[in-house]
């Protein structure tokens, strides 16, 4: 219990004890009356390895690795977190992490081109872990790309029909079907990386089929 305090902004250090680290929570907010202050960061994994991989096997190389820590609650229930960056991915995906915060914690890989995933950690079981990743890849359509179709769709390697995002300068649209009626002015498709291929209709004929070979972090043009 605090007394005295001013009603503005404070900064509050909680220093723990034994294993437990210090917790500081910025910017409590004015008016607070009650926060519910939690130390679980005292929980550490001392060293954690393992790979990042996409939805078919293949590492990951620069994929972000971070922990989201709950800090406190407010007296409205509102819980605030803190990131804690833990580091990168090398080759292949693979990982060695240090001090890796355990308990109220979710453990999250994101960065450009992946789907940001949340994943629970047990500390019993924290060596040479493998976490799968959804990618989202983009690619372009060439203007010629299969004359005499006016619309495309997008199949997985099992021939299922997957949605997928339409970027346009003015507009992002998410769809199944996308239209080639306007080839002045394409969009850039973003899917994940479950795509196989990509099939040109004309009406209900099928006019052409290519198949779909992207790269995160690059930009494919189908011609």
């Amino acid at each position: 219990m605090l007394d005295g305090l001013f009603h503005e902004q404070y900064d509050l250090v909680f220093e723990g004890v034994g294993r437990a680290e210090s917790v500081r929570i910025d910017d409590v907010p004015i008016g607070s009356h009650v926060l519910r202050v939690v130390m679980d960061r005292s929980i550490l994994i001392s060293e954690l390895t393992g790979r990042v991989l996409d939805r078919r096997g293949r590492g990951v190389t620069g994929a972000e690795l971070c922990s989201m820590v709950a800090q406190f609650e407010s007296a409205d229930s509102t819980t605030y977190t803190s990131r804690v960056e833990l580091g990168k991915t090398g080759a292949d995906g693979a990982f060695l992490l240090h001090r890796v915060p355990f308990g109220n914690t979710k453990f999250v890989v994101r960065g450009s081109g992946i789907e940001e995933t949340e994943f629970e950690l047990d500390p019993d079981n924290a060596l040479d872990l493998t976490f799968v990743v959804s990618l989202r890849l983009r690619f372009q359509l060439d203007a010629d790309v299969a004359p005499g179709a006016t619309s495309f769709e997008i199949l997985d390697e099992e021939g299922t029909r997957i949605r997928f995002q339409a970027i346009y300068t003015d507009r992002d649209i998410l769809a199944s079907t996308g239209s080639l009626k306007q080839r002045d002015a394409l969009p850039t498709i973003e899917v994940g990386d479950e795509a196989s291929e990509i099939v040109f209709r004309a009406g209900d004929v099928e006019v052409d089929r290519k198949s779909l070979l992207l790269q995160r972090g690059e930009i494919v043009r189908v011609r």
